[in-house]
């Protein structure tokens, strides 16, 4: 289990027209974090192996990991980030650091709740 806190969402973080959420952590640029939720880890020598069923949880809402793409561990390890899609991935190509969960609604995200990839 990874948990996490956010920080902060920024004034875009929530795109409803695409379903999409974006992950960062504290070392995001000021442009970044007007588009992302930043997160900080609670242990800092942290290292993801997420797969195919992994639950991601924001609060108390549960999501699993349906497909992803194949740079998201490291790129989550290195920086925080990730590419949250709560939608089926229709005929796009599958991004290298897209996550697509299920339930495919948006979470409500606020500063201070945990983020906890189980």
């Amino acid at each position: 289990m990874k948990e996490n806190t956010i920080i902060s969402v920024g004034e875009n973080a929530v795109s409803s027209k695409d379903n999409m959420i974006i992950l960062f952590d504290e070392t995001a640029t000021d442009d970044i974090k007007n588009v992302a939720v930043i997160h900080q880890p609670i242990n800092q020598e942290v290292t993801y192996q997420l797969s195919v069923g992994t639950t991601i949880k924001f609060g108390e809402q549960c999501y699993a990991i349906e497909e992803m793409g194949e740079r998201v561990n490291g790129s989550l390890t290195m920086m925080g980030h990730a590419t949250l899609l709560f939608k089926e991935r229709s005929d796009e190509d599958l991004l290298p650091n897209a996550l697509y969960l299920s339930p495919y609604n948006l979470p409500e995200i606020k500063t201070g709740m945990s983020l906890i990839f189980d």
